[in-house]
């Protein structure tokens, strides 16, 4: 409709495994072979959309950055400590975590061990647990942050303050009965969890319904954002990861 030619040389294909890879797609009579992994816009989705793949990639890359706190932790103070790991180390494991977010047990334990890592070097302080110093740097476990990105995600489609392809993700499940607990969604029950429950909409959902009604009536984005800073622990977050 614009007049715009196809560019094959820009274009990836990729199928979801149980496929064959021998596929080939055929663009203007350019033949284009699937592969096992594409990068769209700093995300590597792989054709078993488990995004192993990718969080060993940041891993990679916020290792790297590690090891130059590292050597220079002893040289810088520590507001210049903190703004080397949140710009140069955090920010690898918060970008787009929405779409990676379901990457699995294994790949979750292995970001926070390099978050800890990091702290121990942000702090000069090698005897704390993990714990103690995400308290002392006031931070969530990444696996905290994501579910509350999730959540924001949520509480935005429902309010129609997201874009609107966003708006039919989450519908609000109707009842005649006058339950305790209101503002329910609704889960799409799935066959599988990997193409299913292991997706924004459902663990989204689940997420929600575990809220307390004070949160989940919150007015304004602003006020929901700060009830599931300073009121995280009345969550009965799911490990549905």
């Amino acid at each position: 409709e614009n007049g715009m030619e196809a560019n094959p040389s820009k274009f990836q294909g990729i199928l979801l495994k149980g496929h064959s890879n021998d596929t080939v797609f055929n663009i203007d009579g350019t033949e284009m072979k699937t592969v096992d992994y594409v990068k769209f816009l700093g995300v590597n989705i792989d054709n078993n959309l488990d995004f192993h793949y990718h969080t060993n990639t940041i891993c990679k890359k916020a290792g790297a950055q590690l090891r130059v706190l590292q050597r220079l932790s002893h040289y810088l103070d520590l507001p210049s400590r903190l703004s080397i790991f949140r710009c140069f180390i955090l920010a690898h494991f918060n970008y787009c975590s929405l779409v990676w977010n379901f990457c699995g047990e294994t790949c979750s334990r292995k970001i926070e061990q390099i978050q800890y890592r990091a702290l121990k070097f942000v702090y000069n302080d090698f005897i704390s647990d993990y714990n103690t110093l995400l308290k002392k740097a006031n931070l969530p476990t990444l696996a905290l942050a994501r579910k509350r990105a999730i959540l924001i995600e949520v509480f935005k489609s429902i309010h129609h303050i997201s874009p609107p392809f966003m708006w039919d993700l989450f519908k609000t499940k109707e009842s005649t009965y006058n339950l305790r607990r209101k503002n329910q969604l609704s889960i799409i029950q799935s066959n599988t969890k990997r193409y299913g429950s292991n997706s924004l909409s459902s663990c989204g959902a689940n997420l929600w319904n575990t809220l307390p009604e004070n949160i989940k009536m919150a007015k304004t984005l602003k006020d929901f954002k700060q009830l599931t800073d300073t009121k995280a622990d009345q969550v009965r977050w799911d490990r549905s990861e």
